[in-house]
């Protein structure tokens, strides 16, 4: 596509602003039809994005809609084993326009959900491959998942869309895309900190009001408007904006002074955690804003819990650095592994079950659910951290977050 405009265009990024080509790719692929999938129905006691239709068959129904998780189609190879390999992985590539100094830390963040998978019979349910330097593919070809990398100017964003069958929602195709400003960020000092500004708005680099929803309605103009409607920006922002705090902390405590390879572990956690956090949503989970407070901060730095039940309960929260308090070694900065909630979640949505048709597996999914009261299966999305619930917050951390955040004062 090419535009023009006589009088240029704000776009500091090409070289003529007054014209420029646009190239947009188009990846058509036929639904597929009978192939054995079998939608499985939602539950808001579980965190899924979801396909749903209103069902005009049933006048006795008390609510006219069904809705279907959105969720790959994963069968174990050997149905009578308890732990099996899927017939077809979810298989991520990983774009060869990834730096290699990041490429094992993407890795880990993909395969940190097969631990989750276990849980629910699948054996190295998803898989990593690397995209060949000379591929005769796009990344943007529906028939791969790729986690791709992004130069851009001031922004600063990771996403994990997906495509799904409308009809089932059977996930077809997902990728992970990841700006590499989340990386430089927090490799910058404290400068870049209070003075960079990732998104042309007035007033957003010193007004974290915004991306809490509490500017006054008489200030909320259009810019505003459509920044709220996209979550994911604002994360993008604070989350990188959370690990540079963590870095530059790391440079003020005389215990720790960061070295390049103390830096070079930093944000390979960072990066794992990041990329863990959108492969969870390219598998068909929302957020959980209650998965920071499994552990009490007395647990927090230590690994012989944080490395086997996890740091917090899930992933899909909002996290910031986890710092060690004065006198306390530290642990993990950010999630090794997946959560309790996170492997809930996952058997819900991939544990085989019994039946072929949709009303068969009612029981197994209802008998899933009955264990929502346990405390590490708390769940609590994005409509539900305006003021609600104390628990349901980002950027928390721990279970008792007013000492946790004394802490992190002293």
């Amino acid at each position: 596509y090419g535009f023009s405009a006589s009088e240029g265009a704000n776009l500091v990024t090409v070289p003529d602003s007054r014209a420029l080509t646009l190239k947009v790719h188009y990846s058509f692929s036929q639904l597929p039809e009978n192939n054995g999938y079998t939608p499985r129905l939602a539950d808001e006691r579980v965190g899924y994005f979801i396909t749903a239709y209103q069902d005009f068959s049933n006048d006795n129904r008390s609510d006219p809609f069904v809705r279907y998780i959105n969720r790959w189609h994963l069968e174990p190879s050997d149905p009578n084993l308890p732990l099996s390999p899927p017939k077809k992985p979810i298989v991520f590539w990983i774009e060869n326009a990834v730096p290699l100094e990041y490429r094992a830390a993407i890795r880990e963040g993909v395969l940190m959900w097969n631990k989750a998978f276990e849980k629910a019979g699948f054996q190295n349910a998803i898989e990593v491959r690397q995209m060949p330097e000379d591929a005769d593919w796009n990344p943007a070809d529906v028939r791969y998942n790729t986690i791709r990398w992004f130069n851009s100017l001031d922004a600063g964003f990771a996403r994990g869309p997906s495509r799904v069958n409308p009809l089932t929602g059977e996930i077809l195709d997902a990728d992970i895309i990841v700006d590499a400003n989340m990386v430089r960020l927090v490799k910058q000092e404290y400068r870049t900190l209070m003075e960079a500004t990732p998104f042309a708005i007035d007033g957003l680099r010193n007004n974290p009001a915004i991306c809490q929803n509490k500017v006054p309605a008489s200030r909320q103009g259009n810019d505003f408007k459509r920044l709220l409607t996209d979550n994911e920006i604002c994360y993008g922002m604070e989350s990188s904006f959370q690990a540079a705090v963590g870095k530059i902390a790391l440079s003020l405590l005389l215990d720790v002074t960061p070295n390049p390879e103390s830096l070079k572990e930093y944000v390979h956690q960072y990066l794992r955690s990041l990329i863990a956090h959108e492969v969870g949503h390219t598998l068909g989970l929302r957020h959980n804003f209650h998965g920071s407070t499994m552990l009490m901060p007395e647990e927090l730095n230590n690994t012989e819990i944080t490395h086997t039940k996890g740091l917090v309960s899930s992933v899909m929260d909002y996290l910031p650095v986890n710092l060690a308090p004065q006198g306390m070694p530290q642990g993990d900065y950010f999630p090794a592994i997946v959560g309790p909630y996170d492997e809930w979640a996952i058997a819900y949505g991939y544990k085989p079950s019994i039946g072929e048709i949709l009303e068969d597996k009612k029981p197994f999914l209802e008998q899933v659910v009955l264990e929502s009261s346990q405390p590490e299966y708390a769940y609590a999305t994005d409509e539900d951290i305006w003021d609600i619930n104390p628990d349901a917050n980002v950027w928390d951390m721990s279970g008792d977050v007013l000492l946790y955040s004394q802490w992190q004062m002293d």
